[in-house]
C-alpha cells in the first residue's frame, strides 16, 4: 500500500491516508519511547487511571464490536513475591444488535516489556474475555492496543491518562 502523510505534533507525530485504489485506510504514528526509565519497575509505568475504547477491525464478513469504559492498573506481586500488574476494570461493550452489556465490572491483569516497549492487557470482562498486545507513546501516557486473542473479534484502539 501506498499512504500520504502530515506532520504534526511539531513533527513528532503522522496522519497518513491510503492512495492504493480499492484499499482506503487512515492512521496515525507518533515516536515510541526509546527504552525504559531509569531505575523503573516497567509494571510502574502503567500503574493509574485510564479510559479506553477498542473497535472491531473493519471487516464486512463480522458483526461490529465496541468496548469503551475505565481501567485502574496498580501493582502487587503473586504468592512467590513476583511482581504482578492489576487492573479494575469498568466498560460498557456491544457486540452487533443481539449482544449489548452496560457498566460491566471484571478484573484483568498487565505486564511490561522488558526493553518497555510495550507489553499485553488481559481484560477477564465475562461478556468477553480478550488478550491485547499494547505499545507504548506519548511518554507512557497512552497506549496503541491490538486483540490477539484468537478466539475474540479483531479489535484495535487505545488506552489514555
Amino acid at each position: 500500500m501506498q499512504y500520504d502523510f502530515w506532520f504534526y505534533n511539531n513533527n513528532q507525530s503522522i496522519y497518513f491516508v491510503s492512495t492504493t485504489p480499492g484499499r482506503g485506510a487512515t492512521g496515525s504514528a507518533t515516536l515510541a519511547p526509546a527504552g525504559c526509565p531509569v531505575g523503573t519497575n516497567p509494571l510502574s509505568l502503567v500503574s493509574g487511571a485510564y479510559a479506553f475504547k477498542f473497535q472491531r477491525v473493519p471487516n464486512y464478513i463480522f458483526e461490529p464490536f465496541g468496548i469503551a469504559g475505565a481501567i485502574n492498573a496498580s501493582l502487587s506481586s503473586d504468592r512467590g513475591g513476583n511482581p504482578l500488574g492489576l487492573l479494575g476494570i469498568v466498560a460498557s461493550s456491544s457486540l452487533g444488535q443481539s449482544s449489548i452489556t452496560r457498566q460491566e465490572s471484571d478484573a484483568g491483569r498487565f505486564q511490561v516489556n522488558d526493553d518497555c516497549s510495550g507489553g499485553t492487557l488481559i481484560m477477564n470482562l465475562s461478556s468477553r474475555p480478550i488478550q491485547y498486545q499494547f505499545y507504548f507513546r506519548s511518554g507512557f501516557r497512552e497506549m496503541d492496543v491490538i486483540s490477539i486473542s484468537q478466539s475474540s473479534p479483531a479489535a484495535f484502539g487505545v488506552v489514555s491518562r
